[in-house]
């Protein structure tokens, strides 16, 4: 593609008006400067007199000596006698440029008619290049876009078949998954058949367990009929113990009672007994009183066997000593149990005697009342 100076935009009609009648351009030796660069494999002259551009296109700022900014298009050039630098577009970056100076700078002079006719051919030339070069820069856009276009179409196909192919291998995987679980659901469908036979073989084994079972259970529950029965019949038996013992009961603390009189009144002659025989060893150990008159000897010889006869009357009424009498300090429990066990006696009653023994034995204060009850239940 033909590429056009777009730093020359002046129409070349302009090139015979008298305006660029005059002195020449000055390059270096002035105060002018003329330059041409090699941008993009593109030859362009960017001529610079009295602090402007000598083709008026532009706006130019003189930073300092032979440094210059020019502002054209929408795009900014530095322009120094070493190089241009472009800032963006197509042409973005540092461009060489070689100073033109002498007769190879523009010169001034009226054009001739030749030349007036090849300045006409040249703007024709510049027009139709123009129109050419804005077509060509319509259709660079328009292949820029489309090449913009198929790259996000690119990268967006490259997305779907990425999205695509992982979805592929998800349902390959997914069908993986299902066709292990249905080779699992055929062994366990194949184990639960297995079950279900050895349960139905299992569920006849019971069925006839439990026939058997069942005869079992009916000659059980005869046998506890009549276990039943001997139940309450022995719940009657107790009963009627449970009032015999109430009544033995009742019979033993009515012993206990005699017996506390009878010991207490024993104890009363016992100790009326020690006091006449203490009585009469003060009396045999007394001097022998002096002899009286015959009726005081009589007297007292009518007198003297009162007490001996009070004696034998105590010795008369006390009771004599009970062999069985197991009381006091010589209760012997052993020879007590002996005798409850050798005597003839209900089991209720045996069993009462036995634990009363047992009690005194551990406990002395009862020795009385089961002395009393020892003696009641072996005189009977």
């Amino acid at each position: 593609m033909t590429r056009v100076l777009s730093c020359l935009p002046l129409a070349l009609s302009l090139l015979s008006s008298t305006a660029l009648a005059g002195p020449p351009v000055q390059g270096a030796d002035g105060d002018g400067l003329v330059l041409d660069c090699q941008i993009n494999g593109q030859s362009e002259r960017f001529a610079i007199s009295d602090g402007a551009m000598a083709d008026g296109s532009g706006t130019l700022q003189v930073l300092a000596e032979d440094l210059y900014v020019l502002t054209r298009d929408g795009t900014t050039y530095v322009i120094d006698p070493t190089g241009v630098q472009i800032d963006h577009g197509p042409d973005q970056g540092k461009w060489d440029c070689v100073e033109v100076t002498g007769e190879a700078a523009l010169t001034g002079g009226a054009p001739d008619a030749h030349m007036m006719a090849r300045l006409v051919e040249l703007e024709g030339e510049v027009a139709n290049l123009s129109t050419a070069l804005n077509a060509a820069r319509g259709d660079r856009q328009a292949a820029i876009l489309m090449r913009d276009a198929a790259s996000g179409a690119r990268d967006a196909a490259a997305a779907e078949l990425a999205e695509a192919q992982a979805e592929i291998e998800d349902l390959m995987a997914r069908n993986a998954a299902q066709e292990a679980s249905r080779a699992a659901l055929r062994d366990q469908l194949a184990q639960a058949e297995a079950e279900l036979a050895a349960a139905e073989t299992q569920l006849a084994v019971m069925s006839s367990d439990f026939d058997g079972l069942l005869g079992t259970f009916l000659t059980q529950r005869e046998r506890i009929a009549e276990l039943q029965g001997l139940l309450d019949e022995a719940r009657a038996n107790a009963a009627e113990a449970q009032v015999e013992m109430e009544t033995l009961g009742g019979d033993l603390n009515a012993a206990l009672a005699r017996l506390a009189v009878e010991q207490a009144g024993r104890a009363e002659a016992e100790a009326e007994l020690s006091a006449l025989q203490a009585g009469l060893e003060q009396n045999d150990d007394a001097p022998a009183p002096e002899e009286e008159p015959a009726t005081d000897d009589s007297a007292a010889s009518d007198a003297a066997p009162e007490p001996e006869a009070a004696l034998q009357d105590d010795a008369t009424t006390a009771p004599e000593p009970d062999p069985q009498d197991t009381g006091g300090a010589s209760f012997d429990a052993d020879a007590a149990l002996a005798e409850v066990n050798a005597a003839d006696l209900s089991p209720i009653a045996r069993a009462a005697l036995v634990a009363a023994i047992e009690q005194a034995r551990a406990n002395p204060a009862m020795l009385q009342e089961v002395t009393q009850r020892l003696r009641n239940a072996l005189s009977q």
